[in-house]
């Protein structure tokens, strides 16, 4: 399993321009993607093929044929659990949560010694692990902004920049999740 990790200032930048200029490469009801990313590769003097578009930045997809059929309830033994559903409401109240609880030991030598680890001695450890659970709920088709789908991500960034005392990234990254929250 690889490490989570935040977006890096790149990313962000991606992320900002997408969620600026996509209304703008509307074609028949979905996104042109080959131009939105010519158009964010130009903005960010970088090559098309640089420019990646993040999992939580894609259009909502189909479920194919089965798309609307009712579920026909469990098959074998053990059912699988039926996923949550979020509204956008719900998921700021959960970033702003989360916020405040990381504001709460972001300044703690604990957590600055340890970060996301070191088990209960650590309060970033339960911490991050609510911050996963909620971030493992954004997917494509959830009906939420798309800077929102990305605060959960941008938290761990917040956390990391903390731990390691780089404040303007932390403005930077605080401001965003900011920013995601007015939406």
């Amino acid at each position: 399993m690889a490490a989570p990790r935040g977006l890096t200032a790149q990313e962000r930048e991606m992320k900002k321009l997408w969620g600026q200029l996509r209304s703008k490469f509307q074609k028949d009801g979905a996104t042109d993607e080959t131009a939105l990313k010519s158009a964010i590769a130009k903005k960010m003097n970088i090559k098309p093929d640089q420019v990646t578009l993040l999992w939580f930045m894609l259009d909502k997809t189909s479920a194919g044929p089965f798309e609307g059929v009712a579920p026909q309830g469990p098959v074998g033994p053990k059912a699988a659990a039926t996923p949550t559903v979020l509204t956008a409401d719900e998921v700021r109240a959960q970033v702003r949560e989360l916020l405040a609880e990381l504001d709460g030991f972001k300044d703690s030598g604990e957590f600055r010694h340890c970060v996301y680890g070191c088990g209960k001695r650590s309060p970033g450890n339960a911490w991050n692990a609510k911050r996963k659970a909620l971030q493992d709920k954004m997917t494509p088709q959830l009906d939420v902004p798309l800077l929102l789908k990305a605060a959960p991500g941008e938290l761990w960034s917040l956390g990391m920049a903390y731990a390691k005392g780089k404040n303007e990234e932390a403005r930077e990254i605080r401001a965003d999740i900011e920013k995601a929250l007015a939406q």
